[in-house]
């Protein structure tokens, strides 16, 4: 099977083109993938406040005040906190915050929409919905941006690789370069994938089953090595729609697992009405989008939980960050099939239920957020502080809102990034600005650390009550556990809830039954 040969045209110069030719179509679109990044006083994704908070101290480092942490080079994993700390110093925290967001949320829906077009053959308009949902899935939501944008920097790599010639590839050369920057995980499907659309674009459908059929077995091998040379974090699910893409919409409640499953679902009718209504050259026209996808699917399904290397560190949610490999895969194999008009509609549709959710959930966090900030603006400058924040049946944490309640005002002490390795801002032991210690850090963020007198003056943020948004400020002094304010305040409101009910039983009993 060769390329068809409309598509094979110069890739740069087909998108510029396209640009230049719907420069409002551009725009419109564009300002409506923003949307969600300014609905609220703060954008809610979990690990962006950190991001944030270590912008705050990178800029204490560079001024002398922040003894004892140190800004250190490293060649990946920085991309996003480079940007967000030089926006940080020009424009200030909030704005800072939205433009280096923005910049991520573009440059991914951007990306995405160029590899959908590149599998179509044209403007690939009608997975925008689904494209737009996965551009605010897991990932965005648990704030990995540096992942997030070497995936996003990916998706125009691959664009190229499969539909662009000559001239077109020099442009891989600084796309890898920002690739790498980013995360490692871009670099890695920029290898993987890349490389499977080079070996497959000019195949006949068997050669390509061999290649497919080998990658599979590569990627086994693969598996076994790291089973058995690396610590290995077990993992929860291993649903279906995790294999197929739909674990990146499932958030902050089991509302959105039937936001998955109506995904999975539709793109499961769409797919088979499309082979139906085309047969034999409908499905060669899709076989190496499909082949590819089933690849990704393949190793999401069987991916451990996480990894962790005394050498190479600790990553976790493995199968998670894949799985938006798989999320924007379906999208290009959707698209690949030509979708009809009403299928678009219905993909709308899913989208709406979909960003209604998250709304709601998001302003939920941002009212706690809120909250923190107000239970935070009483204490003196340089007061240290850790928190107790852990919102029931929600995959996406919070604990990390103090990190941002504290930009210029207070040291978030428990903050994971300097004492983890894995992160351009390093801390020294016995530091009085953030803990150096993972282990620590670890204790802090499970509040079951003990307090050491060398701790203190420490403060502790915690649940106080029933509502996401009963936050209380709590002084811990020497010897105690910086969780057990927490877990005191739930059992006085599990056991007045019991009282309650136990009185309202009793005055039910002697009452006397009605005519």
């Amino acid at each position: 099977m060769t390329i068809p040969a409309q598509q094979r045209f110069p890739a740069l110069r087909k998108a510029f083109g396209f640009v230049a030719g719907h420069p409002l179509a551009v725009l419109v679109c564009s300002i409506i993938v923003l949307a969600p990044c300014f609905w609220h006083h703060h954008i809610q994704a979990a690990d962006l406040p950190s991001h944030l908070y270590n912008a705050w101290l990178a800029q204490l480092v560079q001024s002398g005040q922040a003894p004892g942490v140190q800004i250190v080079p490293q060649s990946s994993n920085v991309l996003f906190d480079m940007m967000l700390s030089s926006l940080f110093h020009v424009f200030g925290p909030v704005a800072a915050e939205r433009i280096a967001v923005s910049t991520a949320v573009l440059i991914f829906f951007w990306g995405g929409l160029a590899l959908c077009s590149a599998a179509a053959g044209h403007a690939a308009w009608r997975i925008s919905p689904l494209l737009a949902m996965t551009c605010y899935g897991f990932m965005f939501n648990m704030g990995f941006f540096n992942l997030y944008l070497s995936v996003g920097f990916s998706l125009f790599a691959l664009a190229i690789l499969w539909s662009g010639r000559r001239w077109d590839f020099v442009a891989i050369v600084p796309l890898a370069a920002l690739i790498w920057r980013a995360h490692l995980l871009g670099t890695a499907g920029l290898l993987v994938l890349g490389g499977f659309l080079i070996a497959v674009r000019r195949l006949p459908l068997r050669r390509q089953i061999i290649v497919t059929a080998s990658m599979v077995a590569l990627y086994f091998v693969a598996r076994w090595y790291v089973l058995h040379h690396f610590y290995i974090l077990e993992r929860e699910n291993k649903l279906l729609f995790w294999m197929l893409g739909g674990e990146q919409f499932v958030l902050y409640s089991q509302l959105y697992t039937w936001v998955a499953l109506a995904v999975v679902a539709l793109a499961a009718i769409i797919l088979a009405l499309s082979l139906h209504r085309d047969g034999r050259q409908g499905l060669l026209r899709v076989a190496v989008w499909l082949q590819i996808y089933a690849v990704v699917a393949i190793a999401v399904l069987f991916a451990p939980g996480g990894i962790d290397h005394p050498t190479l560190g600790m990553m976790g949610y493995l199968p998670d960050r894949a799985s938006l490999y798989t999320a924007v895969l379906l999208c290009a194999l959707l698209t690949a099939v030509r979708p009809a008009k009403w299928q678009a509609v219905a993909l709308g549709v899913v989208a709406v239920a979909f960003f209604a959710l998250l709304y709601l959930d998001t302003g939920a966090l941002d009212r706690l957020e809120a909250k923190v900030e107000q239970v935070v603006a009483p204490l003196k400058p340089g007061q240290r502080v850790v928190a107790n924040l852990l919102p029931p049946r929600s995959r996406i944490f919070v604990q990390h809102i103090t990190d941002r309640a504290c930009v210029g005002h207070c040291f978030f002490v428990a903050n994971y990034e300097p004492s983890s390795g894995q992160f351009r801002i390093k801390a020294a032991p016995g530091n009085r600005v953030v803990e150096g210690n993972q282990a620590v850090v670890v204790a802090m963020q499970r509040g079951v650390y003990q307090v050491q007198a060398r701790d203190l003056p420490l403060s502790e943020i915690y649940q106080c009550g029933p509502e996401l948004n009963s936050i209380c400020l709590h002084e811990l002094q020497a010897g105690e556990y910086n969780g057990q304010a927490a877990y005191d305040a739930i059992v006085a409101f599990r056991e007045r809830a019991q009282e309650k009910r136990g009185t309202g039983e009793s005055k039910a009993q002697q009452s006397p039954p009605g005519r």
